[in-house]
């Protein structure tokens, strides 16, 4: 584990959540250096983007049980919550949305549909991974929405985000690495 190799050797932290690298640090462990963003602040940053692009009720999708996407959602929710606009953080690994059968955009946007279903007043969608557009999109179109109303933003940002965000699907990706 990386507590164990951290306890004998040295150990640089990147882009892997501040609040799971400053964990590592303890009286035996030598954690030199955290390379990374904030990621509640990330949120908090994403968050005040969707406000100002006119979101009034943002969903925040996980789409897996992961610390790091805990703090982006509970940023953005924050900075909502501030604004006294309406959030809602949804995780699709949950069994209700399709648990953690993930496999093919087709399964993915099937989920976002039986989560859209279950929240059909959101406005906006907060993704927590660069490669989700294509079936949070799908799922949004599926549910009978249109895709000139979805305000959607991003984190993890590769090429794909950045052709998105320049041709107007995205308005904004966060990542420490861009």
């Amino acid at each position: 584990t990386v507590q164990a190799v951290a306890a004998v050797k040295p150990v640089v932290s990147f882009n892997a959540g501040v609040d799971y690298s400053e964990s590592l640090q303890t009286e035996t462990n030598h954690l030199l250096n955290f390379v990374g963003q904030d990621e509640w602040q990330g949120g908090r940053e994403a968050g005040k983007a969707l406000i100002a692009a006119g979101v009034t009720h943002l969903g925040c999708f996980s789409f897996l049980d992961y610390p790091v996407f805990d703090s982006r959602c509970g940023g953005a929710g924050e900075v909502y919550a501030e604004a006294g606009l309406n959030f809602t953080y949804v995780k699709l690994w949950l069994d209700e949305f399709g648990g953690s059968d993930w496999g093919s955009d087709a399964i993915m946007a099937g989920s976002m549909i039986k989560a859209l279903a279950k929240y059909p007043y959101f406005n906006g969608m907060l993704s927590l991974g660069g490669g989700c557009y294509s079936w949070m999109s799908r799922g949004w179109v599926e549910s009978g929405r249109s895709l000139d109303d979805l305000v959607m933003a991003t984190f993890d940002v590769d090429q794909s985000v950045i052709d998105l965000i320049a041709s107007g699907a995205l308005i904004m990706g966060n990542d420490q690495q861009s």
